[in-house]
């Protein structure tokens, strides 16, 4: 027994997250090109919508059937969306991410909402960082606050930041705009 345990020990976790996460994007991929839409695709706010990757041509049809006319892609990923608008913020899953990169994607899906386009929001899963910058922009946006951005987001969204760390960044950003905006007024 004890000899399974040094041999537990000595694995590196990160590694195994990282097997996970990617072993998690190929179900992704294969499930949208097998269905032919985006995982998660739900409506969120007003002209603002959200998924996973819509991987391949076929989900790509089905989401602009759906009305979509701009992306907002948090991958890393430089995907092909048939000539539709789309702005890509890459941000790297599951780890922590700076307010002003947070703030270059509020930024786009508020630019989109104003001029009233339908527009998606997307990461892998549509969960984490999508989740992450959904609940920004309900920040930026009506300024409330993270815990209610975030509570708001989940009953939108079932499963939505999930990750502590990416809960932090919506807390970090919220501190950050209140300084941004604390700066403007003065």
């Amino acid at each position: 027994m004890l000899k399974e345990k040094s041999l537990c020990q000595s694995y590196d976790l990160s590694f195994f997250k990282r097997v996970q996460l990617k072993a998690s994007d190929i179900f992704r991929m294969v499930l949208s090109f097998v269905v032919g839409k985006p995982s998660n695709f739900s409506h969120f706010d007003g002209y603002v919508y959200a998924s996973g990757i819509p991987y391949g041509k076929r989900a790509v049809r089905w989401i602009k059937k759906k009305g979509i006319e701009a992306v907002v892609n948090l991958t890393e990923k430089n995907l092909d969306y048939d000539g539709m608008e789309n702005v890509r913020i890459p941000m790297k899953n599951g780890l922590p991410q700076r307010p002003e990169i947070i703030h270059k994607a509020v930024l786009a899906v508020e630019n989109y909402q104003k001029n009233k386009r339908k527009t998606l929001v997307h990461c892998s899963a549509g969960l984490g960082r999508t989740g992450m910058v959904l609940s920004c922009y309900l920040i930026y946006k009506y300024g409330i606050n993270a815990e209610n951005a975030l509570r708001k987001l989940r009953e939108l969204r079932k499963g939505s930041v999930s990750d502590k760390l990416q809960e932090e960044c919506v807390y970090a950003y919220e501190k950050w705009l209140k300084e941004q905006r604390g700066a403007l007024v003065q």
